[in-house]
């Protein structure tokens, strides 16, 4: 069930209905906590999907906070050198950016890109887009 809620936040996410996709979103999470409890990747997917909408609605304290979240879990769950990990740290250092916090921000990049080229090395596209990324703070892009 938590899945198809899931696949409703998005589906009301990519409609523009923000307010809409939130309910969907905290009911998959509401979900996902009484069966794995706090500390599993799906609960942290959730935290992750919250906090992609309240970005999107310009809540970035609040995106911030669910984007922590996500990231504790993940560290507990996968360790400091996971490819997942380096998505949450890019999801951080853009709430960071978008707030013009450009040093926060490309410190969480930075992880990001360490972690993309101990995983997948130097020649992997998601290497790549980090490097763009880092460039685009540094210009002030």
């Amino acid at each position: 069930m938590a899945t198809s809620y899931n696949r409703l936040g998005d589906i009301w996410e990519t409609k523009g209905e923000y307010d809409k996709s939130l309910e969907y979103f905290e009911k998959a999470l509401s979900i996902y906590l009484e069966y794995y409890g706090e500390s599993h990747p799906n609960v942290a997917v959730s935290y992750n999907c919250l906090g992609g909408i309240w970005n999107t609605k310009g809540d970035y304290d609040k995106a911030l906070d669910y984007f922590d979240m996500n990231l504790s879990i993940n560290i507990k769950y996968y360790g400091e050198s996971h490819p997942e990990i380096a998505v949450s740290y890019n999801c951080i250092g853009g709430i960071w950016e978008t707030k013009g916090e450009y040093d926060k921000s490309l410190e969480y990049f930075e992880k990001a890109l360490s972690i993309y080229l101990e995983y997948y090395g130097e020649s992997h596209p998601r290497v790549a887009v980090s490097y763009n990324r880092l460039g685009g703070i540094v210009t002030g892009k």
